[in-house]
């Protein structure tokens, strides 16, 4: 039985179901993603994104953001 999937002008035209994956192998590591680098990490470091580089970078405190903790 062939399912029609519409969303987007993206068509689906058949889904085939099969054995389920039961374990995931490869970036089970933070140190695995191409573009996080976790060079000089340590105890209460935080990942922040650096455009100039495109990767998540390790940062002991933020810089550029704006927090908004909402209304009470």
């Amino acid at each position: 039985m062939a399912i029609k999937i519409v969303s987007g002008g993206n068509y689906v035209s058949k889904v085939v179901i099969g054995t389920p994956i039961k374990r995931v192998k490869g970036a089970l590591n933070m140190s695995n993603l191409a573009d996080v680098d976790l060079t000089g990490l340590s105890d209460g470091d935080l990942l922040q994104f650096d455009s100039a580089s495109q990767k998540f970078i390790v940062s002991t405190s933020l810089g550029g953001q704006v927090l908004n903790g909402g209304n009470f």
